[in-house]
């Protein structure tokens, strides 16, 4: 019986100290359970086997009374005496354990609500201290951006001209040194590589003197400022730059120096207009011998030092036996810009014509047959060089390629090949560096579709009538045939028409 008494009263310690009793109870149900060992067994018995959810129920009952004590019974009371015995020093140790760790559950019943209040006020303080961190947050986007976008919008022009080259190395000097290495350590930086390399060797291979050709002078001095020195020959050193010998309009002027260096003028045919000769310093002019090389495309230097228009050398040829092209001549690689148009209006003057997109590298438009002749006049002063518009069979004869279809293309034609009104409604041109569309057999641009180009007719018209070839954004696939001409006026202006200009060779 002790043992069962003994568990009741753990039983009841546990359930007081896990919160399930109230100290009242707990205090009043232990009276209980130790009256009982001096009181009747078959109590004890009773609360033993009782459950425990039901146990302070029953003890609350009893706590508004005296115990309850029934008759001993006759029939055990022999035993009695041995019990009492026997629980005395049991109940004496139980009595000294509770009531030692008595205090200890009440010390956890009062302290908690302190505790939990300092906990809250803990948690508030690093709420206030992580608010200077998130200010701080915002610097982070913008250390990689620059110099990724700049090598991300090199790749995607895919445009290796000089002036393509010096403008990305001018930039890439000016940015900090912790842009250039996170630069050098994005995506794009590999095929920008990949791409110079093909460029080296591509001119390696073409060229009749490696060690003087200007371009891959232009090329190494590039992988130099990006710091690619095993794109470099060994012992390769950049060129010192030469100073800057400009022409003297003044032929009285004391220049012994100057008149040194300049070649004999050129020699002016009966087709060429009055222009001023000037040394052809430029390595990369357009000249004829280049037609025995695979660099075709070339450029001429404009008075200020920029370059002019790209262009490309095309060989003399025929389209029938009717038209025929004598002489090899250079023609605009692309459409003439609206960024190149716009150096002409400033040089001359005049007022340029309304831009119906945002965009210096858009094709110009808007621009009359006589405004097209004028710029390429312009063009003619400002290089020593003869420009003019494209005759109908030189356009042709460029546009085909030596194709006898319908278009420079094949006899189909589809939206990935040219910019025109086939599958949708396209309400501008593509700018004149996109890339999207197809190129002819020769590498030119654009040369259907996009925007049609003023010419110089070679066909009966008016005195008053022009002659635009190629179709444009908004015609469909039938406007685009090489065999398509559009009679215009020469004063006509329209956002569809552009040109491109050719330089006699």
């Amino acid at each position: 019986m002790s043992e069962r008494v003994t568990g009741a009263l753990h039983r009841l310690y546990r359930d007081y100290y896990a919160g399930r009793l109230a100290l009242a109870d707990y205090r009043h149900q232990r009276g209980l359970l130790l009256d009982s060992l001096l009181g009747n067994a078959d109590d004890t018995d009773e609360l033993q086997t009782m459950p425990r959810q039901q146990l302070p129920e029953l003890k609350l009952e009893q706590s508004s009374s005296e115990p309850v004590r029934e008759p001993k019974s006759k029939s055990k009371g022999f035993r009695w005496p041995y019990v009492v015995a026997a629980c005395i020093p049991l109940l004496a140790v139980v009595v000294f354990l509770a009531t030692k760790q008595l205090d200890e559950p009440m010390k956890t019943e009062i302290e908690p609500e302190p505790v939990v209040e300092n906990a809250a006020v803990v948690v508030e303080e690093p709420v206030e201290r992580a608010e200077p961190r998130q200010e701080q947050e915002p610097e982070i986007p913008r250390v990689p951006d620059v110099g990724q976008v700049l090598v991300e919008e090199f790749i995607a022009r895919d445009d290796w001209r000089d002036v393509r080259l010096n403008d990305f190395q001018d930039t890439w000097g000016r940015l900090p040194a912790r842009d250039r290495i996170v630069a050098k350590g994005s995506m794009w930086f590999a095929p920008l590589v990949d791409g110079l390399e093909y460029q080296i060797n591509e001119a390696i291979e073409f060229s009749s003197n490696p060690a003087e050709d200007a371009r891959l002078t232009s090329l190494y001095l590039f992988a130099s400022k990006l710091g690619l020195p095993e794109l470099t020959p060994s012992g390769w050193r950049p060129p010192k730059p030469k100073p800057v010998v400009r022409d003297t309009p003044d032929a009285s002027v004391d220049a012994p120096v100057v008149a040194k260096t300049v070649e004999p003028p050129v020699a002016e045919t009966e087709s060429a207009p009055p222009v001023k000769a000037r040394p052809d310093t430029n390595e990369f002019s357009c000249r004829a011998s280049q037609l025995e090389t695979r660099r075709r495309t070339c450029h001429d230097v404009l008075q200020d030092g920029s370059n002019g228009p790209p262009m490309l050398v095309v060989a003399s040829g025929s389209l029938d036996d009717e038209r025929v092209v004598r002489a090899p001549f250079a023609i605009s690689l692309r459409e003439v810009s609206r960024q190149e148009f716009e150096a002409y209006c400033r040089a001359a003057a005049v007022s340029c014509p309304d831009d119906p997109w945002p965009g210096e590298d858009m094709p110009v438009v808007n621009v009359s047959w006589d405004e097209a002749a004028a710029y390429s006049a312009w063009l003619s002063e400002q290089t020593g060089y003869r420009y003019r518009l494209p005759s109908e069979t030189e356009w042709e004869y460029a546009a085909r390629a030596g194709s006898d279809a319908e278009y420079p293309y094949g006899d189909e034609l589809t939206p990935a090949m040219a910019r025109y009104s086939g599958l949708a409604d396209y309400d501008k041109p593509l700018s004149t560096d996109d890339t999207t569309t197809r190129r002819n057999k020769f590498g030119l641009w654009h040369v259907v579709g996009n925007v049609r180009e003023w010419v110089a007719p070679d066909g009966s018209v008016g005195s008053d009538e022009r002659t635009a070839r190629g179709g444009s954004f908004a015609d469909s696939e039938d406007g685009l045939r090489l065999t398509v001409r559009e009679i215009l006026a020469a004063s006509d202006r329209d956002r569809q028409t552009g040109f491109r200009v050719l330089r006699e060779l």
